[in-house]
């Protein structure tokens, strides 16, 4: 039909609990429903007013998340997306640790991140959680710095594009922290290329190099050995539950129950 758009959002409901929800919400926002079933299939009418064409819904259901796709014309493939997504109940939809990040931001940078912080889910990939954000300039480009278990990217998100600036954990050299003129800057350093993020707001350039460190020292290898006999899936997502407790994501009893429950899926 058109450009094709995927989107995988992580729940924290069962199945079943889910596929309700989400047909709840295609009819709430009068959506023609084509199929009931898992996939759910869909057709949303073209909207003149919000200059949108018509799309095909795809919604396949698993017990942990959904994976919506959406195929249209034009670009307002998100806009779709958000407006269904806001209609599932308060709380099912895990936003991957945003709420928190945006909560301990200042509010001029939350201003100044307004865009970037709406759009965010849109780049987060259903492995990593946000841990800090902060608003900045890069090559003159006013965003947000953000900072999740798996990389630190610079977003940009603007009204008809969007630019993403992307640097791995692991080759990320240092960071450094300088003050200007009443704001702070960070200097990226990594193999083969530096990057400068300006006009961050006092406090901000601090704030996310000590929770960068907190990432970074909690990328720990197991020693040789220990629980060789898992896969290397699990032993990513054993890795990847103790980076969100030790960043403060999980408390002790949350990591104890989902490291219970994955390593009784072995």
């Amino acid at each position: 039909m058109g450009i094709i758009h995927t989107r995988t959002i992580l729940v924290r409901s069962t199945g079943p609990q889910t596929h309700q929800a989400v047909l709840n919400a295609l009819a709430a926002e009068k959506v023609d429903i084509r199929d009931h079933a898992n996939p759910i299939r869909a057709k949303s009418a073209r909207a003149l007013r919000k200059n949108r064409w018509a799309a095909d819904l795809t919604i396949e259901i698993h017990e942990d998340r959904m994976v919506w796709t959406v195929d249209a014309l034009g670009d307002k493939h998100e806009q779709i997306l958000n407006e269904l997504i806001a209609q599932l109940p308060d709380g099912m939809v895990d936003d991957q640790g945003v709420a928190d990040a945006v909560a301990r931001m200042p509010k001029v940078s939350r201003l100044l991140g307004k865009s970037e912080i709406k759009n965010l889910a849109a780049i987060l990939t259903p492995t990593e959680h946000v841990i800090a954000i902060a608003s900045g300039t890069y090559r003159k480009v006013l965003g947000a710095l953000v900072l999740t278990t798996e990389r630190l990217v610079f977003f940009d998100q603007s009204y008809k594009a969007r630019d993403v600036e992307e640097f791995s954990l692991d080759a990320i050299q240092s960071l450094g922290v300088s003050t200007r003129l009443g704001s702070e800057k960070i200097d990226i350093s990594t193999s083969g290329r530096s990057a400068e993020i300006v006009n961050m707001q006092p406090g901000e350039a601090e704030r996310m190099t000590n929770a960068f460190r907190q990432v970074r020292d909690s990328r720990v290898t197991p020693a040789p050995g220990a629980l060789a006999y898992q896969s290397p899936d699990a032993m990513d997502q054993l890795r990847k539950l103790g980076e969100l407790h030790e960043a403060g994501i999980l408390t002790d009893d949350e990591f104890a129950a989902k490291k219970a429950d994955l390593l009784g899926r072995l």
